[in-house]
Order: C-alpha cells, then sequence, then structure tokens
C-alpha cells in the first residue's frame, strides 16, 4: 500500500500546482530534493521557519531554528508541538478541535475553519 503523501518533490509539483507556480517566481523559494539529513543541515540556516504541524516542523525545531507552527485538525495540547524554546503554535482553538490525532484530509465538518481563522498577521507576527 502506498500513502497519498511520498514526500516526493515531483508529486508535491503536480498535486500543488499553484504553489509550485509561486516557487517558480519567488527567488528565495527553492524546492529541496534530497535525505532527511540535507534538509536538516540546510534547516540550520535558516532564522525562522512556518510549518503546519508536520515531520519538518520537528526537524526544524532540532535544527535550532524558530518555528512558527500552525494546528489545523490537531493540536498543539496533544503533545506535538515543536520541542524547545522560542516556538509558537498557533491554533484557532474552536470547539471541534482536534478532530483527530494526526490530521486529516478533509475536514469532516466541511470548512476546515481550524485553519482558516488563522490570521496570517498571527502567523507573520514576531
Amino acid at each position: 500500500m502506498t500513502s497519498r503523501r511520498s514526500g516526493s518533490d515531483a508529486s508535491d509539483r503536480t498535486a500543488l500546482p499553484a504553489l509550485d507556480r509561486w516557487a517558480q517566481g519567488e527567488p528565495a523559494a527553492h524546492w529541496f530534493e534530497g535525505p532527511l539529513t540535507g534538509l536538516g543541515a540546510l534547516l540550520g540556516h535558516c532564522e525562522r521557519a512556518i510549518t503546519n504541524d508536520t515531520g519538518l516542523m520537528h526537524l526544524t525545531a532540532a535544527a535550532g531554528v524558530r518555528v512558527t507552527a500552525l494546528f489545523g485538525s490537531t493540536h498543539p495540547a496533544l503533545g506535538f508541538a515543536p520541542a524547545g524554546e522560542g516556538h509558537r503554535a498557533l491554533c484557532a482553538e474552536l470547539s471541534c478541535q482536534p478532530c483527530t490525532l494526526h490530521g486529516r484530509e478533509r475536514c469532516p465538518l466541511g470548512h476546515h475553519d481550524c485553519v482558516r481563522r488563522i490570521a496570517v498577521e498571527s502567523v507573520l507576527k514576531d
């Protein structure tokens, strides 16, 4: 059985064409292709990262980079917030949240307000 999240750069580019178009036009954006050790080394050069609740969030925090993590269908109180000091975990704190321990592809209520209600300004706040 294969996972829908193959981790393949090519599959991400196919699944996320708008993101791919943006990344192609943004000089500071780069698609990474390579092993996790290489990604960890690159992350160590970052000043800050904005991620969702994923393994990349944990790898970035482990590399010593400040993380702003967005939690949607999950919740930082479940124990998955980035480890260490200086990180921020943003959560809409809705009554339907968390709807699952490890996240969902689709909102069971059909609105995904858990992520839509996290304001851009709060994400970009230092």
